[in-house]
């Protein structure tokens, strides 16, 4: 009977050691939401879907001249960020670059796509916000501000550089095994509105047909699925 006890004394003592490491274990994202600062460094890659663009150019009325459709396969995309972190909070600055392949460009009729393609150079300021769990899991929300810096190749083989402001916001899961290093997986919207394309379109001038460059905008709306890694530094 002794050594029963003694026993039952020895699993009970083991199994309150196992809460305690399940505990200790189960709040590094709280604990780390409660005054802690940390600056941090962080890279995500993966790839996108950029949504149908209609390209146009107006007159003086605003009337639509000449416009064109664009279709894309899908991309790839990558960024780094430095930021800094506070309780709940994140605020990074990023610099990126994304990229997708025209799939098809038409103008009444359809028109050469070899090598067409748009790409952009990404400088945005993100703020996230790290839902408290308690749980090494956790979702975020994130909102950012800046410019990008497009490159677009269409029908006339010639490319058009312009820089736009831009924007995303997104939603994602972080986990956080412990104070030092995260790993997240997220969705955002990256949007910029009047991004230039140089094309190739016919036109009748004078009762005959004619080849012209135009340049023609676009609101630029692409889709991102990113898998990151993050490094904090506390101070």
């Amino acid at each position: 009977m002794r050594m029963f006890n003694q026993s039952a004394a020895l699993l009970a003592m083991a199994g309150l050691g196992l809460i305690g490491s399940s505990a200790v274990y189960a709040d590094p994202l709280l604990s780390n939401n409660t005054g802690s600062s940390s600056i941090y460094l962080s890279a995500e890659g993966g790839g996108n879907w950029l949504q149908e663009q209609y390209w146009a150019t107006t007159d003086a009325t605003n009337a639509v001249v000449y416009g064109a459709d664009s279709t894309y396969n899908f991309g790839w995309n990558g960024d780094l960020a430095i930021g800094a972190k506070y309780d709940s909070w994140r605020v990074e600055f990023a610099a990126g670059y994304i990229r997708n392949n025209m799939k098809s460009l038409s103008y009444n009729t359809t028109l050469n796509t070899a090598g067409n393609r748009i790409s952009a150079i990404t400088y945005l300021v993100n703020a996230y916000y790290d839902v408290d769990t308690g749980q090494a899991w956790f979702p975020y929300f994130k909102a950012g501000l800046g410019a990008a810096t497009f490159n677009v190749k269409g029908a006339s083989g010639v490319s058009k550089t312009n820089t736009r402001p831009a924007g995303d916001v997104g939603i994602g899961v972080g986990f956080k095994p412990n104070q030092n290093f995260m790993i997240t997986l997220g969705y955002e919207k990256l949007m910029a509105s009047r991004v230039p394309l140089n094309t190739d379109i016919t036109v009748t001038v004078n009762s005959e047909p004619t080849t012209e460059t135009k340049t023609l905008y676009s609101t630029y709306q692409n889709n991102l699925i990113n898998l990151g890694i993050t490094f904090f530094i506390p101070v």
